[in-house]
């Protein structure tokens, strides 16, 4: 309670103070989204804000415990293919919390391949067209390019490459051909990743 009076005393006045604790109105997190393979670990960090509140811990939840689970200091364990999401929730304030969108993927998975085609001409399951095709790899890991291929639908060989690349995490490996009235043709890719041997088909 606050009082001010006059020199003489004669009159006054109060003013009810009341001073109300800092608390926490948002939270920060260091990643938003993440993409993971099962058995990998990563650390999301939170911070509570403002400063100057007195209770800024955080309490870490996993919507979906057998896709990934996270421990009191953040750290994410994926467990297996699918989607969580990842919660940093307010001690004080449960009403207060930040999410990151996890997905979790195989590996191959994290290898891309895509063709796209100009001047395609189909007639009945025939097709002719100029092919061009991205090999990308986006894991973590260096993936050995074993063959590039197009074939038809009859196992006839259109065009191969079977030099054996390897291809760094973020690189790339494009090949162009031309396909002149071959049935139903198809990309095949054979790759190998942490020792394990994959096919990818791709549609012309």
């Amino acid at each position: 309670m606050i009082k001010v009076a006059t020199e003489d005393g004669e009159k006054s006045a109060l003013c009810k103070v009341t001073v109300k604790a800092v608390t926490v109105d948002h939270i920060i997190l260091s990643s938003h989204s993440l993409v993971m393979v099962p058995g990998q670990k990563r650390q999301i960090i939170a911070t509570a804000l403002p400063e100057e509140a007195k209770e800024r811990n955080v309490t870490w939840a996993s919507s979906d415990n057998s896709i990934a689970t996270v421990d009191a200091h953040g750290q994410v364990t994926a467990k297996k293919s699918g989607t969580a999401i990842i919660n940093a929730i307010s001690v004080a304030n449960p009403q207060i919390y930040a999410s990151c969108n996890l997905a979790v993927v195989s590996p191959e998975d994290q290898v891309f391949t895509v063709v796209s085609n100009r001047e395609r001409v189909a007639e009945n399951g025939y097709i002719s067209s100029d092919v061009n095709t991205l090999f990308e790899n986006g894991s973590s890991e260096p993936v050995s390019l074993i063959s590039f291929e197009i074939l038809s639908q009859g196992g006839e060989l259109i065009v191969s490459d079977h030099q054996t690349r390897i291809i760094a995490t973020g690189m790339q490996q494009r090949h162009q051909a031309q396909v002149k009235n071959f049935y139903r043709p198809y990309v095949r890719y054979i790759f190998e990743l942490k020792g394990k041997r994959y096919e990818r088909r791709l549609d012309i």
